[in-house]
């Protein structure tokens, strides 16, 4: 598989039409049809029902856009890790936030912390039910989420969120997950062990 093919699949599944997602990527739309013929004849398998309306991924269209998601970020946290060693952190990061959690409280300590200590790096936040949180985390669509307290088992639990306000779910891809992250919320650390 082709890493440029991947991305034009992302990209396509993104927007849900050839057309614009070929305007987006500055590419013929006849050139990414094909590109993306040749990704559906490499794996033998149709990825995107095509309608006058758009496009939408088929099962196997879903499959590999979850996997391609993945790879892509994690080839940017790759390049950006290289990038990044012997200086400044760069970069960004996509954290979720549920609603009534300690989200409200954390959001403003959190974003100061990663202004003064981490200036060059660009955090997103992302609001929404832990149940999508938790499936855009797993998906690779999120860096990481303040959720609701999960059982322990669970791939993203930290018995430390039962007892103080503290990060939990992670990726720890991160390009900056080794060299952990003194913030603060209050007098509470976060955990400096997956940031």
């Amino acid at each position: 598989m082709n890493f440029r093919r991947l991305k034009y699949f992302v990209k396509i599944v993104d927007i849900g039409s050839l057309t614009q997602a070929a305007e987006v990527l500055h590419i013929a739309q006849p050139a990414l049809s094909q590109q993306v013929a040749t990704l559906e004849g490499e794996l033998d398998q149709q990825l995107l029902i095509r309608t006058k309306r758009g496009v939408t991924p088929t099962e196997a269209g879903k499959i590999l856009y979850t996997h391609a998601r993945t790879i892509l970020r994690q080839c940017e946290q790759a390049q950006l890790a290289v990038n990044n060693v012997g200086q400044t952190l760069r970069g960004q990061v996509s954290i979720g936030l549920a609603p009534g959690t300690a989200a409200s409280s954390v959001t403003m300590p959190l974003l100061q912390a990663v202004r003064a200590e981490l200036p060059e790096v660009l955090v997103y936040l992302h609001e929404n039910s832990g149940v999508v949180l938790n499936d855009k985390l797993l998906s690779g669509q999120l860096d990481m989420a303040v959720l609701y307290e999960r059982s322990p088992g669970g791939r993203y639990y930290q018995p430390a969120a039962a007892e103080r306000r503290s990060l939990s779910g992670g990726n720890p891809g991160l390009p900056w997950a080794e060299r952990g992250f003194n913030g603060g919320c209050g007098d509470e650390p976060f955990p400096s062990s997956r940031l």
